[in-house]
């Protein structure tokens, strides 16, 4: 991939411990992240992409070991959903950690949790000892990109720069976000790559989601995150 201004690892890495956004690769599109931790950084994402203030921003771990980086609660069904699933494309709700910027999760206090297939943005995550926001690098409602030479000049401008690592993204339907219950039933938030079937393939109990539920955004996948 022809990247342009081209970050190391370690260069990216640094920059997200400095409170900057960086862009990556995904599974599918171009991502834009920084550190969970850093409310600054977190309303700097909100306002290149020109983003709603109600959208929560999803993150992305390097492994399951990070999982209580950003999920104030991992409980057994989560672990046994993990197992089968990550990396892959599909997030799963959780609780998120109370001292995280409450704007990462637009005020709901759940965050939207994923291990990408990418090898790149998983490396990101574990080079940066901490979740990234993950989601798309396009403004909000216009269409996101595989390719770097057609992500958005006032994007490149404010960041850091692109962690190129490849493979290059391949496009695709978006990840699969579920809720899980207590009892360990699934609730498909948004449909995606990760079919009903093959949650229930897995032995997940799949239900309808309460009608009056708001989806969050589950970031790079989406296309229009």
């Amino acid at each position: 991939m022809d990247c342009g201004r081209s970050l190391t690892l370690a260069e990216a890495a640094d920059a997200v411990r400095r409170g900057k956004a960086v862009l990556f690769p995904t599974e599918s599109v171009f991502g834009l992240g920084c550190g969970i931790t850093d409310a600054g950084a977190v309303a700097a994402i909100f306002s290149l992409k020109k983003r709603p203030p109600d959208k929560a921003l999803p993150v992305i771990i390097g492994g399951r070991g990070q999982l209580g980086l950003a999920a104030a609660h991992v409980s057994p069904h989560a672990l046994r959903l993990a197992d089968a699933f990550w990396p892959g494309p599909l997030a799963v709700l959780f609780d998120a950690r109370p001292d995280l910027p409450p704007l990462l999760t637009a005020g709901s206090g759940r965050v939207a949790v994923r291990v990408p297939a990418h090898p790149a943005a998983r490396d990101l995550c574990l080079a940066c000892g901490l979740p990234l926001v993950a989601t798309s690098a396009n403004i909000s409602f216009m269409p996101a990109t595989a390719d770097p030479k057609e992500l958005a000049p006032e994007l490149l401008r404010g960041t850091a720069g692109i962690y190129c690592a490849g493979p290059a993204p391949s496009g695709g339907p978006p990840s699969t976000i579920v809720d899980l219950a207590a009892d360990g039933t699934l609730h498909v938030l948004r449909a995606g790559a990760v079919t009903e079937a093959r949650l229930k393939e897995a032995g997940f109990v799949v239900v309808a989601p309460a009608a009056n539920f708001r989806c969050p955004d589950s970031g790079p996948n989406s296309g229009k995150s």
